[in-house]
């Protein structure tokens, strides 16, 4: 969900505050999944001057093309001025998926007796259209107008000649009110026609639940082509004022991929270097262009659970205060990358979990999943280091989309996976220690079937090698697979240390869940019998 930083008393909508200038410019940064809005600063303007370097960006905004550094400083400046004047509250756009800003966003004509605002002077950076980007910001500066500020109604607008703004201010949930011709005159000395569009506050819940639902549909930013450099966020200007203003969200196609990852590697020998080695793949996996990562099980030391020894206790750490989890949330917002990262979790001393947290692109501690199902067989002696996850199967917004963890041994009981698909998770990680004798035949069974039978996609991982504890050979063979039951590309080695990259696309999440209507055919009212002890 798009989170809005402040709320009046009780969550509902506070009154307009009587200098809104005053009182706005104190306000803290709007944040969501995709972007978060930040009171625009001097300091903004290298990202945003790099940003703006296209001319289709321009060609009906109300000012020319910032070309060299001072045109930015001296817009930047002009919008500070207008702050000052109590006439305008200016942002910039930052992407979460890159810390840099985008565009520039702005409240316009502040009216607090009257209850009323425009949003304006919208841009956005040209690889940031056809995202949805745009539907954020706009999501995020309606909610803190309504909600917050006490609003009664919004106001936005557009040129005329831009009927793709038009189009995608409408998609919006706003109503068009008319045209005020020959309103303005361009910087090119055209006049300019000037269209109007507004949201009332009884209106609001409405258009609210519509763009929840349409950002429901479309996750944060796909990754860039590999290779590819990412662009930084912050994004402002006013609404209907670039030519493609919304578009990157109402008014075209955008592929829903995901582009995610999985990580196999052998026990080095000691934890540091196996940690290293981990970080090194992940790395590479950024570099072309993962969004979302999955180590394997107990990732950062050796499968321990091959013989029963109270020394490997010490391996233990908290989450998400322990040393591994902080590094790896440092790793994540470096690389701007959502990872999964399974350890070996003290919750007190002799209370041990074998346990998964989930970290965002952004290095924030989203939570954690504790391995429910604990086996006690040869090479597996899991009961005496771990005890039954207490969590149940939370699933974790993030900046790639909802996803939920499975640990392992989990695989075998259909029942959380199950519960994974209800809560909503679109891919489901499964980081596994699994031994060639034991297990292969089922590991290119069990997964292929829960995302058939769950309609989501589900990314395999499983370690590679033989360790100095015991015999068992873990053959790697890490993959993805479609809610069709088809392998995304070719499975990892079965014996070497490899990162495995694929493009998820969600749309045959929908096409699938139309074919093969499970959710709304199942029947709990009749499956009492499955809970009984």
């Amino acid at each position: 969900m798009t989170a809005v930083s402040e709320r009046g008393p009780g969550g509902g909508a506070t009154p307009f505050p009587a200098t809104p200038a005053a009182t706005w410019a104190a306000v803290r940064p709007l944040i969501g999944t995709r972007v978060r809005l930040e009171p625009l600063r001097p300091e903004h303007a290298p990202d945003l001057l790099e940003a703006a370097q296209d001319d289709e960006i321009w060609a009906y905004m109300p000012a020319l093309r910032p070309r060299r550094r001072e045109d930015m400083d001296r817009l930047i400046a002009d919008a500070l001025a207008d702050g000052t004047a109590g006439t305008r509250i200016a942002f910039a756009i930052v992407a979460r998926d890159s810390g840099r800003a985008v565009g520039s966003t702005s409240y316009l004509d502040l009216e607090p007796v009257h209850r009323r605002l425009e949003i304006g002077w919208t841009w956005l950076a040209r690889d940031r259209w056809r995202t949805a980007a745009n539907t954020e910001a706009k999501r995020l500066l309606l909610a803190h107008a309504f909600e917050v500020v006490g609003a009664v109604r919004v106001a936005l607008k557009t040129d005329g000649r831009n009927l793709r703004s038009q189009q995608a201010i409408a998609r919006l949930g706003a109503r068009r009110e008319g045209v005020l011709r020959r309103h303005q005159r361009c910087p090119d000395g055209v006049w300019r026609d000037t269209v109007y569009f507004s949201i009332l506050e009884d209106e609001w819940p409405g258009v609210d639940a519509g763009l929840r639902r349409a950002l429901a549909q479309r996750p944060p930013r796909p990754p860039a082509p590999v290779g590819a450099a990412l662009t930084r966020s912050p994004a402002g200007a006013s609404i209907g004022a670039g030519p493609r203003e919304g578009a990157e969200e109402a008014g075209g196609a955008m592929a829903d991929v995901v582009r995610a990852a999985l990580v196999q590697t052998r026990w080095t020998g000691e934890r540091a270097s196996m940690v290293e080695a981990n970080v090194r793949l992940a790395r590479r996996a950024a570099e072309q262009g993962a969004r979302v990562l999955c180590f394997q099980e107990l990732f950062s030391g050796p499968y321990f659970c091959q013989v029963q020894d109270p020394s490997y206790y010490a391996l233990t750490e908290p989450v998400p205060e322990g040393p591994t989890v902080e590094a790896m949330r440092r790793l994540a917002a470096e690389l701007g990358m959502v990872l999964i990262v399974p350890v070996y979790e003290q919750e007190q001393p002799g209370v041990y979990y074998n346990t998964a947290a989930v970290i965002d692109a952004d290095g924030r501690y989203c939570g954690k999943y504790r391995k429910h199902h604990i086996p006690q067989v040869r090479g597996f002696w899991e009961k005496f280091y771990f005890r039954p996850g207490n969590l149940g199967y939370p699933v974790f917004e993030t900046a790639v989309g909802p996803i939920g963890v499975y640990l392992c041994y989990d695989r075998h009981f259909p029942e959380g996976w199950r519960a994974l698909g209800l809560a909503g998770a679109r891919i489901v990680f499964n980081p596994s220690a699994t031994s060639r004798g034991l297990s292969s035949h089922l590991w290119r069974l069990e997964q292929p079937a829960a995302a058939v039978a769950n309609e989501y996609f589900v990314g395999a991982i499983n370690r590679v090698g033989v360790e100095p504890l015991g015999d068992n050979d873990f053959y790697g063979g890490s993959y993805f697979v479609d809610p069709r039951g088809q392998l995304v590309g070719a499975p990892a080695s079965d014996q070497d240390d490899e990162v495995v990259v694929r493009d998820l696309d969600m749309e045959l999440l929908r096409e699938v869940r139309q074919v093969w209507a499970f959710y709304r055919d199942r029947r709990p009212d009749a499956y009492d019998a499955l809970v009984a002890p």
